[in-house]
């Protein structure tokens, strides 16, 4: 069932995501998970993020994996589609855009049969190809298209879960503080984003990047964009 929408090739995206938190941390790839703020995070791990992590670890390790699938469409789906908004977003909020595409490589999906990242059109050609190959997994199985719609609604809740874990303290800062702060990075960055906006976009992002890593499976690296989370509490 889950066959008609693998492939590596389009989806697998560690290494860029990798990448980019090295990017993000000033350090190279090699090192990265020797930084402090990793290796701080680890001990110990989130509550969210240990229970979404074992969680799709007890789903790959049942004799039906089936659910799996509602998590490969919140992850792909998201990134194909709202994701790229951020990406454009984000990139233009911090100047990204002139490091060609550093810091926000996880957003790149290499083309259909190709080695070449997917520009617009071919984005959308990765979603129907995912799309199609759901409908070919489940084929005409209600029950169990009603049971991947609730893994589906499962998945949101566990990503919300880390998603209060990025939420900045409200009352780390006055009200008068945090003016000033986003005057500053409104002259610093020459954008019309403000500070707050960061706050949610970095959030969203660093969201769908744990979330990838929870999905990815890999026991070794699942957590190591834990260091983006303490980068973003850092900031604020």
């Amino acid at each position: 069932m889950l066959a008609p929408a693998y492939n590596p090739n389009v989806l697998a995206r560690a290494a860029s995501l990798a990448s980019d938190i090295s990017f993000l941390l000033q350090v190279p790839e090699s090192a990265w998970e020797e930084h402090p703020m990793h290796t701080a995070l680890l001990s110990p791990v989130p509550q969210a993020l240990a229970d979404y992590v074992g969680h799709v670890q007890r789903l790959a390790d049942a004799a039906d994996p089936s659910p799996l699938l509602a998590h490969a469409y919140v992850r792909y789906l998201g990134d194909l589609s709202g994701g790229q908004v951020i990406r454009r977003r984000i990139s233009k909020a911090y100047g990204l855009e002139a490091e060609e595409g550093s810091g926000v490589r996880f957003y790149e999906f290499n083309e259909l049969g190709g080695s070449k990242p997917a520009n617009g059109d071919q984005l959308k050609k990765i979603k129907d190809w995912f799309r199609a190959g759901m409908n070919a997994g489940t084929g005409d199985d209600k029950a169990l298209k009603a049971a991947i719609l609730e893994e589906a609604h499962l998945a949101f809740e566990l990503t919300n879960g880390i998603l209060d874990l990025l939420k900045p303290p409200t009352s780390a800062r006055s009200d008068e503080e945090l003016k000033k702060a986003q005057a500053q990075t409104l002259a610093t960055t020459g954008s019309e984003v403000g500070l707050l906006n960061f706050a949610a976009v970095i959030s969203v992002v660093a969201a769908f990047c744990l979330a990838h890593f929870i999905f990815a499976l890999d026991p070794k690296r699942h957590v190591g964009v834990q260091a983006l989370q303490q980068w973003i509490s850092d900031f604020f």
